[in-house]
């Protein structure tokens, strides 16, 4: 008799569990099925940037400061490397992220005259000290390093900035400070000599001549 109710018992907890968890489970299957790809969750390979080469050189997915976490794209996030160093350029940071010595990383660093790439743009990076400016935004970092041109450092950059919005369907809206995110005084120089705007305007001037080579409204 005892047997008997132990395994009624134990049917009417089954039946709960599968009441509680089935529809759980439906739900997660119908929202796998149809769910939309979020937009902007694809990275795109930029080999140039009118005219201006981008090197390649990916953080070693073992490595601390690759997450591997894809992501939508929503922000590009400017930062400063604040390293004065007459060799910090971007192929010594570059070569920095390559050791993976901290967690910190980002997309992109311009100085000059080159762009070093370092993580996929739909991968989380930590840069902006703010969930969402590390899950959405994709973070270029400008060199400040001593005896180097910064007014051509940002002039490349705008030209970078211009197409990842040209590329991600975005607006000069996305283009953000690493300020915005975590109230960091970053970029430090940029935001020092009241530069940003200028850096806007050079941005909005490459997607207009962007518009007018290839013949767009």
């Amino acid at each position: 008799m005892k047997k008997k109710r132990r395994k009624k018992k134990q049917i009417r907890i089954i039946l709960l569990a599968l009441i509680i968890v089935l529809p759980i489970v439906i739900g997660t299957v119908v929202f796998l099925l149809y769910e939309k790809p979020e937009k902007n969750s694809e990275a795109v390979m930029l080999d140039e940037v009118f005219g201006l080469t981008i090197t390649h050189s990916y953080i070693p997915a073992a490595n601390v400061n690759r997450t591997l976490i894809p992501r939508p794209i929503k922000y590009i996030v400017i930062h400063e490397t604040d390293n004065y160093s007459a060799s910090a350029g971007a192929l010594n940071h570059a070569k920095y992220l390559l050791l993976g010595e901290a967690v910190n990383g980002w997309h992109y660093t311009v100085d000059e005259s080159s762009i070093y790439h370092h993580v996929p743009d739909n991968e989380v990076a930590y840069h902006a000290g703010t969930w969402e400016g590390n899950y959405y935004g994709i973070g270029i970092e400008l060199c400040v390093n001593e005896g180097a041109d910064f007014e051509q450092t940002m002039d490349n950059a705008a030209k970078l900035t211009a197409m990842l919005i040209i590329t991600y369907d975005l607006d000069i809206s996305a283009v953000k400070q690493h300020y915005d995110f975590s109230g960091k005084d970053c970029p430090h120089l940029i935001r020092e000599q009241g530069l940003m705007d200028d850096f806007l305007n050079q941005v909005e001037y490459y997607l207009t001549l962007y518009m007018k080579r290839n013949n767009l409204p």
